[in-house]
């Protein structure tokens, strides 16, 4: 069995990944050898040396997240999410869409270093999260499939119904139930034949 061969810390991006490690460590062996670096330049200074394969073992037992405190760091991603959701709606004129909040969702996540898959839809767990936290916002759906859904606030739903009413007239309204009326016909037709 050959042993691997010791590289020499020749840079200050090298030191930066000691000391780092040297920060975020639990390995006890490893805090050791690292102790004397409190800058980048002092791991090249020192004449420091690695394994390339002790280095990545340490690089991800360092980044390695603890696990147990992964559904409270959650839990305070949704309260940050809420109270943003919040804010942003407390402006009458402004709607978010399903998409502004899952980029929000995982921009939260990623800050409290929260494992991410960027590939992965949030929409319909944050759905439920804000429909359980924030009971007076609505989901209005696009008319167009390809476009999320939106969050207003139920006052403003009920204000653009009352706006739409308000513009317009007896005629529109009749005009629109006879189309209504012509469609439920032709597919009663349809259905007879």
């Amino acid at each position: 069995m050959t042993q691997e061969p010791l590289h020499r810390v020749l840079t200050d991006s090298m030191g930066k990944t000691l000391v780092q490690i040297k920060q975020k460590t639990p390995d006890d062996h490893v805090r050791v050898s690292v102790a004397d670096l409190e800058e980048p330049g002092d791991a090249s200074a020192l004449e420091k040396h690695y394994h390339r394969t002790c280095l990545r073992s340490a690089q991800r037992i360092s980044t390695r997240t603890d696990h147990s405190n992964v559904p409270l760091i959650r839990s305070v991603c949704d309260a940050q999410l809420v109270l943003a959701i919040q804010n942003t709606l407390s402006d009458e004129d402004v709607t978010l869409s399903m998409a502004e909040v899952n980029d929000a969702y995982l921009s939260i996540l990623k800050r409290y270093r929260v494992d991410v898959n960027e590939s992965e839809n949030y929409r319909k767990y944050l759905k439920r999260l804000i429909s359980e936290r924030l009971p007076e916002v609505k989901f209005v759906t696009s008319l167009r499939r390809n476009e999320p859904d939106r969050l207003v606030l139920s006052t403003a739903v009920t204000m653009a119904m009352d706006y739409r009413s308000s513009m317009m007239n007896d005629d529109e309204i009749v005009g629109h139930l006879k189309n209504v009326a012509n469609l439920l016909r032709e597919e009663m037709l349809q259905q007879r034949s």
